[in-house]
C-alpha cells in the first residue's frame, strides 16, 4: 500500500476528523497557556517598542520538559499515542491554522478598538497593531511560539 501524501490526506478529511483535531489543538494550546500562567520561570526585564520596561517570565523550557514527560508517561501507559499526530496530520494542520487565523483576527479587532491602526490592514493583521498584547499576564506574541515549537517536537518524536 503506498504511503499517503498530504493532498490525499486533505481530500479524505471528514467533519469528525476536523472536530477531533480542533479539540486536540484547543486542549494543547489551552494547557500550554495555563502552564504559561502557573509554571514558575525566571523573570527578566526588557524594553518594549515604546521604550517602557516590561517583565517577561521565561518558562518555555520548563513547559517543554513537562510536556515531554507527560506525553512519555501517558504514551507508556497506553492512554495516548503520538501516532495520532501522523494519522490526523492534515486535520491537525487545518485546525491549527484556523485557530491561528481566528486568534490573529481577534487580536487585530481588539487592538483596533483600543487604538487606531496606521499600518494598514495587512501589516496590522499579520504583524500586529499592538507590539506586546498580553492576556492574564502572558505576552501573546511570546506565547505563540510555544505551541508551534513544542508541537513540532512532538511530531518529530
Amino acid at each position: 500500500m503506498p504511503e499517503p501524501n498530504f493532498i490525499s490526506m486533505l481530500t479524505e478529511l471528514t467533519s469528525l476528523n476536523l472536530l477531533e483535531a480542533a479539540g486536540m489543538v484547543l486542549v494543547f494550546v489551552g494547557v500550554l497557556f495555563l502552564g504559561s500562567v502557573v509554571v514558575p520561570g525566571r523573570r527578566i526585564k526588557g524594553p518594549d517598542m515604546e521604550g517602557n520596561t516590561r517583565e517577561y517570565k521565561l518558562n518555555g523550557l520548563a513547559l517543554f520538559l513537562m510536556t515531554a514527560f507527560v506525553i512519555a508517561l501517558v504514551q507508556s501507559m497506553g492512554w495516548f499515542s503520538l501516532s495520532v499526530l501522523y494519522s490526523q496530520f492534515a486535520a491537525l494542520f487545518v485546525a491549527a491554522n484556523v485557530f491561528a487565523f481566528l486568534l490573529a483576527t481577534w487580536l487585530f479587532f481588539q487592538a483596533t478598538r483600543i487604538r487606531e491602526t496606521t499600518t494598514g490592514f495587512w501589516r496590522g493583521y499579520f504583524v500586529g497593531v499592538l507590539s506586546n498584547p498580553t492576556w492574564l499576564g502572558v505576552d501573546i506574541k511570546l506565547f505563540s511560539y510555544r505551541p508551534s515549537l513544542i508541537g513540532l517536537a512532538l511530531i518529530n518524536a
